[in-house]
């Protein structure tokens, strides 16, 4: 019996060791002979699985564009390996260009989810993060923005729990505690009453307002994220026109 538990725990292990996605890594790129090479490595476990490439070009206000001239390691029969490059011969492109592009290769098309995803962020602080994107390749992992946004927050609610019982004890007034009405109380030289801090000075406020940003950062950028993936998808896994000898991509679209 054991033996027969080890076996099916190896098989699992191993299964798990192998399923992992293809991965592009160490993407850049250099302009050599008025075209543009986009370098990069294709990495999988899997090493004699063709895989399907596909560029895109994303500006600053996220409208994708989809260049026709392009050359190299993409389309539908890309082997993994190091020092893949596609062409770009972008001079003879006709795509209108008038912004920063960034560029971003999609290996087997659009996984992730979308906009819509950002639901989960406002339930959850980094509970959206998982829909959108993969963690493994984030450099702040999605249950570290929990972790800390709910810890921020929590904090300023204590903070802010403390604050209340001390006014529900009385007034402090310059490290000497009064109680009643303030009013009836005699104002010295130093002047003004104070409450007491559990932490520092406006501590609620400042740990209630920092919480609440990272919570709402979290939110934008899982639905900006998203909203990627979703303009994409529309263009991801789109027929290739290739021609012998000179493949291109027969398919430009922006918006």
């Amino acid at each position: 019996m054991k033996k027969i538990v080890l076996t099916l725990l190896s098989a699992f292990l191993i299964s798990l060791t192998f399923a992992q996605t293809p991965k592009v890594k160490n993407l850049d790129l250099k302009i050599e002979n008025n075209k543009v090479l986009f370098n990069y490595d294709l990495i999988t476990k899997k090493t004699n699985e063709i895989q399907t490439i596909e560029l895109f070009l994303i500006d600053d206000d996220f409208n994708i564009f989809v260049p026709k001239k392009i050359k190299g390691d993409f389309g539908t029969k890309v082997l993994p390996g190091e020092n893949k490059q596609i062409e770009w011969d972008i001079y003879n492109d006709d795509l209108s260009i008038s912004q920063k592009l960034k560029p971003k290769i999609i290996v087997n098309g659009i996984k992730k989810g979308g906009a819509s995803n950002v639901v989960y962020s406002i339930l959850v602080p980094g509970l959206g993060d998982y829909f959108v994107a993969d963690h493994k390749d984030m450099i702040i992992k999605p249950y570290v923005r929990t972790i800390t946004t709910l810890g921020v927050i929590g904090l300023g609610i204590y903070a802010l729990m403390e604050r209340e019982k001390v006014l529900e004890m009385g007034w402090i007034k310059k490290d000497q505690s009064y109680f009643g009405d303030p009013t009836d109380v005699y104002w010295g030289e130093t002047g003004g009453y104070d409450y007491d801090n559990a932490f520092f000075s406006n501590d609620a406020e400042l740990l209630l307002i920092t919480g609440a940003t990272l919570w709402i950062g979290d939110i934008i950028w899982v639905y900006i994220k998203g909203l990627e993936n979703d303009k994409l998808r529309v263009f991801s896994n789109y027929s290739f026109g290739v021609e012998k000898g000179n493949p291109t991509i027969k398919y430009s679209i922006n918006f």
